[in-house]
């Protein structure tokens, strides 16, 4: 990144980017292919959430168009629609789910089966207060039998649990997760016959103004702006290409770890673990007896060095308190996993 920006400085913004343009190339296919749309269109945006809103703000609505997501989908996700139901004409469905939180395919089943049917499913693979993994290739499965598109967020999913190629129209993505990629940076990977219908905010650089009205010019991004923070592209493609090969042994190197912090602290008075012990993500989250508990142990914890988030209430439907989350890096150890059970223990 520190290269890049002195480049820019010394030839110019435009020609450091082109001499950027291969090596981004290639992360695009890497990414495509992590994303389990390896023929799909990769293009970079701000970050993770305007990556989603860009791509539903684009997209080929037509009144009356049913849009289907689970009351656990990210509010971000959730607010966008609600905008675009009422600007658009469009009936939003909230999916059932069973008590984990996953996606109830019964009544999904049911759902797709009837006249009542989705034009689009938004789902989150690995919510980000839960650390569930939702079932793509059977959601992805009712979708096809429907003739529904499919748009999955892979923001807590990349570098994590691997993304299976299902078919999805559409799937959304962040650097500054489990890539391990600097802020800034959020991307798209499309199938080609939806980025054909994708039509984004127009730019000089997209669009041409016509008599009969405006229209995106052949070939050009649908989402993409080059005026952007290329250095950070360029961050994220560095990781990808350090990770490389790594990305499944990492991934499962996490999962492990996850494992073992569900199996070391799932029964401590007052705390309830939200997801099953042996749940094959690294994301581990506890609703606490109270958010004055929950304030009072996030500060002992880190005083401790050792760091914990908390997500607050509302960043999904099914999230009505703050709740603790545990998201460990590959180097973390667990020497701390006593010290956490005594300060949980302790906190009444």
């Amino acid at each position: 990144m520190q290269r890049h920006l002195v480049a820019e400085q010394h030839i110019g913004g435009y020609e450091a980017e082109a001499a950027a343009a291969p090596q981004l190339d290639r992360a695009r296919l890497m990414l495509a292919a992590m994303m389990g749309v390896p023929r799909g269109r990769v293009e970079f945006v701000a970050n993770g959430t305007s990556a989603m809103a860009q791509l539903l703000a684009s997209w080929p609505w037509r009144p009356g168009m049913r849009v289907a997501l689970p009351r656990s989908e990210f509010a971000s996700t959730r607010l966008v629609l609600e905008r675009l139901a009422k600007r658009e004409r469009l009936r939003p469905i909230v999916l059932q789910e069973d008590s984990a939180g996953r996606v109830a395919l019964d009544a999904f089943g049911r759902l797709v089966a009837g006249d009542s049917r989705p034009s689009l499913v938004v789902v989150s693979h690995v919510p980000s207060h839960r650390g569930i993994v939702q079932p793509l290739p059977e959601i992805a499965e009712l979708c096809s039998q429907a003739e529904a598109r499919l748009v999955v967020d892979g923001c807590q999913s990349l570098g994590h649990v691997e993304v299976p190629c299902v078919g999805a129209a559409a799937v959304v993505g962040t650097s500054r997760k489990w890539l391990h990629g600097p802020r800034g940076v959020g991307f798209v990977a499309v199938e080609e016959t939806l980025w054909e219908q994708l039509d984004g905010p127009p730019t000089l650089q997209t669009h041409a103004s016509r008599p009969e009205g405006q229209a995106r010019l052949a070939n050009a991004p649908a989402l993409e702006l080059s005026e952007a923070a290329v250095a950070a592209r360029l961050g994220l493609a560095t990781a990808l290409e350090e990770t490389g090969e790594l990305v499944s042994d990492v991934a499962q190197h996490v999962l492990a770890i996850g494992r073992s912090i569900r199996h070391g602290l799932r029964e401590i008075p007052g705390w309830r673990l939200r997801e099953g012990p042996d749940e094959p993500t690294a994301l581990v989250t506890f609703d606490a007896p109270s958010d004055e508990t929950l304030s009072r142990v996030l500060v002992r914890l880190r005083e401790r060095g050792i760091h914990a988030g908390q997500v607050p209430a509302g960043r999904a439907l099914d999230l009505p308190r703050s709740i603790l989350r545990l998201a460990p890096e590959p180097v973390a150890r667990l020497d701390w996993l006593e010290t956490v059970r005594d300060v949980l223990a302790r906190a009444r």
